[in-house]
């Protein structure tokens, strides 16, 4: 291990981590006072590194460098979660409401505040133990002043690009160049990040890293090296020789890891052609590679031939926008007398995303096995993409997913792999049918999302005993739940939402013994529900519901709701506007902890019963426009667990100060 890698490594970390930071405190989060403290702490482990390069000699000197660089890659880890938080706050991808993102955990800003809070937190505890371990070294906090650290923060390092894009000190990262592509000395050369072996060249500025450098580097002589990621500049003017420059920086053949991201070629290097029987180059063979990763590589328009690769387990291709076909040079290369057992014999994962013009995925000659050892199986946001291989090709599937493939309007008609333990399948607007599920005992999960060309879900729901957890969301022309879904015994989670021709829900549904989450909502067409069904529901903690025919004066299905007195703790209902009144029987949930109410357009007045939940934490009044009175004071003081009262967007009640006074000693009440 080189100890002077490690410290560039850190310091390259922390100096980013400490821009994320900068950049973060000036936000509008809630627990500034962690992030500032946090800074201060990387600020302060900065100044220890400087020291401890010049003492690297030292045993306890280089294991507090290990033990800083995991600290270091959690806080980076973390920080680049706290800006893609920021980030979805201000931008919703997912056109939800604004009350179902409020109430949904993965999108509530509270919860999301809350949990990046305890990660900070969790983080800079361990900056901290790291830095008092520095203290009990004997290090010093020395400042660097030679070189200044660089002011953008963008994704992470970048290869093969201007040093200007690098997140650190230039210093630094000319380090890491010269230690790569500098003496054959450096033949074990290891550039640690997050637990893998990793190298990366840069250039400087003004400084073109040409043909004539890389062939300098001479990688093919690097046996030990195991991870190369050839990363460029995501956005660039002009050609900069990518292709004669990755042909020279060929690997060698012990690698395991290869990922080509921003490469702006139009052809893969020929060391990558591999075929068997063939030596279209001198020295790489990828015998021994594992893993290989092709991102934005927007002008090769012919994928390399990867079917005969022996040992490659994760192929991740990724907004390759001039690929329009998989066709048959995927598997295999030319026409070779030798031909395989199977295609793809080692691979277990495959994603396949942001493919913008591929229209295509053929299937190889039918005689050949392919995707022998494939588990996981994803393919999301190809918009054009209307053809995939019969699911019948997969034959060891364990996961699938589709996701945002809106022109795919078919999959085939043959039977799923019968591993397969958890299908998704979401926005493929043009999906028609889906195969038969009979038989697939180890299905676990089944999430159907935003396909509006089903009318029905597929058949053999019932034989999934195995199934715990089942989401139908969006699918707005389905029209009924077949009777048989009882039979899931297995079942924990149940939602069914925004399925707006679906009128009923079966009645065998109250046999799922084994469920604690039901939700269905947002079912404008749905008029009742199983009136006794809730009350079999033994296991259930959460129910949500609401959002059903604006013709119902009353709250269907909750008649036998007093039967859950002792499981239910979490309670959503989304009403309607000729909802006047909460369904009386609510009152005897006296183990309900959590109970948010939302959209009781006709709804005046809360009743004084509210008292009589006495479990009571957290209570969310949502949209409620005609909303006037709050319980009683007395009622509300019954309610000594209660600690958290939030008021959203009901405007009647947010100017009486008369009823807002009942809550005014609830440890955190929020009214927006």
């Amino acid at each position: 291990m080189d100890d002077a890698v490690i410290g560039a490594a850190v310091k390259v970390a922390l100096s980013k981590s400490i821009n994320i930071l900068e950049d973060q405190i000036n936000l509008a989060w809630d627990f500034k006072d962690e992030l500032s403290k946090l800074r201060s702490s990387l600020a302060v482990t900065r100044a220890f590194v400087q020291d401890a390069e010049r003492k690297q000699l030292d045993e306890p000197v280089k294991v507090w460098l290990e033990q800083l660089r995991d600290a270091a890659y959690q806080a980076d880890d973390v920080l680049d979660e706290l800006a893609y938080q920021h980030l979805q706050r201000k931008v919703d991808t997912r056109k939800t409401t604004r009350i179902s993102n409020f109430f949904s955990p993965s999108k509530n800003p509270l919860a999301i505040t809350l949990k990046m809070a305890k990660k900070v937190k969790n983080v800079g505890q361990s900056i901290k133990d790291v830095n008092r371990q520095a203290t009990e070294l004997g290090l010093q906090q020395r400042v660097q002043v030679s070189a200044p650290v660089a002011s953008g923060v963008g994704g992470g390092t970048h290869s093969l690009v201007d040093s200007s894009s690098v997140v650190g000190r230039e210093a630094d990262i000319q380090r890491v160049v010269d230690l790569l592509i500098g003496s054959t000395s450096h033949q074990s050369l290891y550039i640690t990040g997050r637990e893998v072996q990793k190298a990366r060249t840069a250039s400087k500025k003004n400084e073109t890293f040409n043909e004539e450098k890389a062939w300098g580097a001479r990688l093919w002589e690097k046996k030990k090296l195991h991870k190369l990621v050839f990363e460029w500049k995501a956005e660039r003017e002009g050609y900069d020789e990518d292709e004669e420059v990755l042909e020279r920086l060929e690997p060698h053949s012990n690698l395991k890891s290869l990922s080509i991201c921003f490469y702006n070629g139009e052809c893969y290097p020929s060391w990558l052609l591999w075929k068997i029987g063939g030596h279209p180059s001198a020295c790489f063979q990828p015998l021994n590679l594992v893993e290989l990763k092709l991102v934005h590589c927007s002008y090769v328009m012919n994928l390399p031939s990867l079917g005969q690769y022996p040992n490659l387990k994760s192929l991740e291709m990724d907004s390759l926008k001039s690929v329009r076909c998989i066709g048959n040079e995927f598997y295999m290369n030319g026409c070779n007398e030798n031909k395989p057992i199977a295609f793809f014999p080692a691979l277990e994962t495959f994603i396949l995303k942001d493919m913008l013009h591929l229209k295509e995925w053929l299937e190889p000659e039918p005689m050949i096995p392919v995707f022998p050892s494939l588990k996981v199986l994803e393919i999301e946001y190809c918009k054009h993409l209307n053809s995939v291989p019969r699911m019948s090709r997969f034959s060891s599937l364990e996961k699938l997913k589709i996701n945002v493939c809106p022109e795919l309007g078919w999959i085939g008609d043959e039977p799923f792999s019968s591993s397969l333990k958890i299908l998704e399948i979401g926005s493929c607007e043009n999906l028609i049918s889906i195969p038969s599920l009979d038989g697939l005992s180890s299905l676990l999960e089944l999430e159907l999302e935003e396909c509006i060309g089903l009318t029905s879900l597929p058949s053999g729901l019932s034989t999934c005993t195995s199934l715990q957890r089942l989401v139908i969301d969006h699918c707005s022309n389905l029209e009924s739940i077949p009777e048989g879904v009882g039979q899931l015994n297995s079942l924990r989670y149940l939602a069914i939402d925004r399925c707006s021709n679906l009128e009923s829900i079966p009645e065998d549904v109250g046999q799922l013994h084994s469920l604690e989450e039901l939700a269905i909502s947002y079912c404008p067409n749905l008029k009742r529900l199983p009136e006794e069904s809730l009350a079999c529901l033994t296991s259930l903690k959460t129910l949500r519901l609401g959002g059903f025919s604006e013709e119902l004066e009353e709250f269907p299905g909750l008649g036998s709701i007093h039967h859950l007195h002792s499981s239910l703790k979490v309670l959503r209902l989304y009403g309607w506007n000729k909802l006047c009144y909460l369904p009386h029987k609510l009152q005897h949930l006296t183990a309900l902890e959590h109970l948010d109410i939302a959209s009781f357009n006709g709804l005046r007045a809360l009743p004084e019963w509210f008292g009589n939940l006495s479990s009571l934490q957290i209570l969310y009044l949502v949209d409620c426009k005609t909303l006037v009175h709050l319980p009683s004071k007395e009622a509300l003081q019954r309610l000594s667990k209660l600690h958290t009262f939030r008021i959203y967007s009901c405007p009647r009640l947010k100017g009486k100060q008369l009823e807002l006074s009942k809550i005014s000693k609830i440890p955190y009440y929020f009214i927006d």
